[in-house]
């Protein structure tokens, strides 16, 4: 039998009220650990970046965060799909990607917090950080 869960992926810009990018219902192992643990595993396999630079391997932001989250799961019929933002399962995950840096000067820095509204002690803010140098390494020590 499946344990169902759901998993939205909100950005959050400046001080506004997270936006609701994607919607995904997932109909097996939906326990947080399981995936939970997948959902925290992909959040910290690449850096949170504002722009592309040389490296390719980066989360684009919020959007192209959840544009790969779909990328990453959906390799085949089933399991995982498109839901609408009402759905509620068995284990209900929240993403909140909070663009909290100065693009360009100081880097890049993004607050990702990870919820599930049934498991509180699963829920933690991870941040990905992305100097400037990294980014930029033409500008270093020009700013």
């Amino acid at each position: 039998m499946g344990t169902r869960s759901t998993t939205k992926v909100y950005g959050q810009w400046g001080d506004g009220d997270p936006r609701l990018l994607l919607s995904l219902y997932k109909q097996y192992d939906g326990y947080t650990e399981s995936w939970g643990k997948t959902l925290k595993d992909f959040i910290r396999s690449q850096k949170f970046v504002n722009g592309i630079g040389k490296d390719r391997n980066v989360f684009n932001g919020a959007g192209c965060f959840a544009a790969q989250l779909v990328a990453k799961f959906k390799t085949e019929s089933g399991d995982i799909y498109c839901t609408d933002a009402e759905d509620e399962q068995y284990r209900n995950y929240a993403i909140i990607i909070k663009d909290a840096g100065k693009p360009d000067f100081d880097g890049d820095r993004f607050e990702i917090r990870i919820e599930c509204a049934e498991r509180p002690q699963f829920n933690e803010t991870i941040v990905s950080e992305f100097p400037m140098d990294e980014k930029h390494p033409h500008l270093k020590g020009r700013i």
